[in-house]
């Protein structure tokens, strides 16, 4: 899937928090997906991934 395809899936009461999909290979990538009871802030590791080698994605959660 594509960045812009992931954000419309819908697990009823969990959103997408963050994700990485490959730009230049097909078939691959992460997401994660956060109860919509928690808070959190995406934390940017796009300087670290490498496709097919580290393709990562990391969330800072927290409870109000």
């Amino acid at each position: 899937m594509q960045i812009e395809e992931i954000g419309n899936i819908n697990f009823g009461q969990y959103s997408l928090g963050t994700a990485f999909c490959r730009q230049t290979f097909k078939q691959g990538g992460v997401c994660i997906f956060i109860s919509n009871k928690i808070c959190f802030n995406v934390i940017n590791l796009d300087q670290f991934i490498k496709e097919k080698d580290f393709e990562i994605c990391l969330e800072n959660m927290f409870i109000e």
